[in-house]
């Protein structure tokens, strides 16, 4: 490889690079005020962590965390195997909304109707990508 033909990759290289210096400091992420969801979105953090249960199909898990700078709730179902699923849950105009990622390769989303202290009633899946009524 001659050196001509080697300067393009270089220039990238440095470009790359140049880029991944620019990245905020942690220090920025610390200035960043808490997210603070609907009333709703915030009873669902209470699920953050490994949920266990027995089923008639046997034993499932479910995990749950926060990403996105608090904003957005990951729920993870049968991590690990080829039933694993993935939905989030994040606030839009107020209500709390959730996309499914089904292994019926479908994506669902749901918007929250109404709620008790101890359920949330969320109205029939929408078209994907919009929140429903």
């Amino acid at each position: 490889m001659n050196f001509i033909s080697f300067l393009p990759t270089v220039l990238f290289l440095a470009t790359l690079t140049s880029c991944q210096t620019g990245q905020l400091k942690p220090s920025t992420h610390a200035e960043m005020p808490p997210y603070k969801g609907s009333a709703a979105f915030e009873r669902m953090k209470s699920l953050v962590g490994k949920w266990k249960g027995s089923t008639p199909m046997g034993t499932m898990t479910v995990d749950y965390r926060v990403i996105a700078g608090g904003a957005v709730i990951e729920e993870r179902f049968a991590v690990g195997t080829p039933m694993e699923m993935l939905s989030t849950y994040h606030d839009v105009n107020g209500k709390l909304v959730m996309t499914h990622y089904c292994m019926l390769r479908n994506q669902p989303q749901m918007r929250l109707n109404s709620s008790t202290t101890d359920t949330l009633v969320h109205a029939s899946a929408c078209t994907r990508g919009r929140p429903g009524p």
